[in-house]
C-alpha cells in the first residue's frame, strides 16, 4: 500500500478541493480525473513503480493534447519529488536514531582508523547501522556471484556477514555507487550484477557465460586443490596417450600440467564458441609430446627386474 501517495494526494488535493474541481469542466480541471485515478490506484499498487505504470496508462488511455499533458506530468512529478523527499528523510533520520553496531576492525581485521574514508560505507540492515570497508564487500559480493560446483554456476545471495541474511537491494546500489565514488575498479560481474538490477536470476540467465570464464580465469584461487587434481587427471587421461602408473606422485603430476589447467578448462568448459575452439588448438600444441608413442612419462621403471620390487623409479620428464 503506498500510504505515502495516498497521504500526498490527500494533503496536495484534499477533499474540499476535489468537491470543487468535480463541479468544474474537465477541460478546465483535467489534472482532478487524474487525482482521482490515482488515489483509487493506490489502494491495490505495492510500489510506487506500480503507481507510475499506472499514471502513463492513465495519460494514453485518455488521449489528452499536449497541453493537458503537461498539467498531468508536472501534478505527478511534483507527487513523486515529495514523495522521495520524505523517503530520504526517513533514511537520515534511521540512520541518526537507529542502533550502530560496535566495530573497530574490518573483516580481514584491519583497523577502520587506518582505513580511508572513501572506502568505509555506512549500511543500515534490519534498523541497525553496519559499519564497512568497501573493498570487503566487494570480495563477498564477487564470491557470492562466483558460487560454483564443479564448474556448474550457481551464484547465491549477497549476505551480510554478521547476520547471514541478504543485503537489502537499496543496500546493494548503495554499495555499487560508493565503489564508483571511491574510484575503485569494479570487477566486471559486479557490473553485470547491477545491470540484472541485483536479480540473481535475471544476471545467472543473461551472463552464465561471464560468470563461467571468471571462474575459469580465478580457477587458482575458486577451486580447491582436490578439484584441480581432479581436472588434471581428467585432462591427461582424456587428451594423451599417457598411462599414470597408480603410485605416480600426485604432485609432480600437478607440477607438470599446472601450467595448461587454465587452456583445458576453457576447452572443456566455456560457453564461447570460439573460446573453446581456440583453446583446444593450444592444448593439443601443449600435450603434443606427451602423445608421442616413446614418452614415458608417468611409468614406473623397476632398475634391475621386474621381480625385484624394492628398486624402481617413476618417469617424471616426457
Amino acid at each position: 500500500m503506498l500510504l505515502l501517495h495516498n497521504y500526498l494526494l490527500t494533503i496536495l488535493y484534499g477533499l474540499p478541493s476535489k468537491n470543487f474541481f468535480i463541479q468544474m469542466p474537465r477541460k478546465i480541471s483535467p489534472v482532478m480525473g487524474l487525482y482521482i485515478y490515482l488515489k483509487n490506484k493506490t489502494r491495490t499498487s505495492e510500489t510506487s513503480s506500480d503507481l507510475l505504470i499506472h499514471f502513463y496508462y492513465y495519460i494514453f488511455k485518455n488521449f489528452l493534447n499536449k497541453a493537458e499533458m503537461e498539467i498531468h506530468i508536472n501534478f505527478y512529478s511534483k507527487l513523486q519529488k515529495m514523495y522521495h523527499g520524505f523517503n530520504k528523510l526517513a533514511i537520515i533520520w534511521k540512520y541518526k536514531h537507529c542502533k550502530s553496531l560496535d566495530i573497530q576492525e574490518d573483516l580481514e581485521l584491519t583497523e577502520f582508523s587506518t582505513i580511508k574514508e572513501k572506502h568505509k560505507i555506512l549500511l543500515l540492515e534490519d534498523n541497525i547501522v553496519y559499519l564497512f570497508n568497501i573493498k570487503n564487500l566487494i570480495n563477498i559480493i564477487i564470491n557470492g556471484l562466483t558460487n560454483n560446483d564443479d564448474l556448474c554456476c550457481i551464484p547465491i545471495k549477497i549476505k551480510n556477514p554478521y547476520t547471514n541474511n541478504p543485503f537489502k537491494k537499496s543496500s546493494l546500489y548503495s554499495i555499487y555507487f560508493k565503489a564508483i565514488d571511491s574510484n575503485i575498479v569494479l570487477p566486471e560481474l559486479f557490473y553485470l550484477f547491477f545491470k540484472s538490477n541485483f536479480e540473481i536470476t535475471v544476471f545467472l540467465m543473461n551472463y552464465e557465460a561471464n560468470i563461467k570464464n571468471y571462474v575459469i580465469n580465478n580457477f587458482n584461487t575458486l577451486l580447491t586443490d582436490e578439484e584441480k587434481e581432479e581436472y588434471i587427471k581428467d585432462m591427461v587421461e582424456n587428451n594423451t596417450r599417457l598411462t599414470l602408473h597408480d603410485e605416480f606422485p600426485i604432485d609432480n603430476l600437478i607440477k607438470t600440467f599446472y601450467p595448461c589447467l587454465r587452456i583445458y578448462l576453457f576447452s572443456r568448459y566455456s560457453l564461447n564458441p570460439n573460446k573453446r575452439l581456440t583453446a583446444r588448438k593450444l592444448l593439443s600444441a601443449f600435450l603434443k609430446k606427451y602423445n608421442c608413442r616413446s614418452c614415458l612419462y608417468g611409468r614406473k621403471i623397476y632398475e634391475t627386474n621386474r621381480f625385484d620390487k624394492t628398486n624402481y623409479y617413476f618417469v617424471t620428464h616426457w
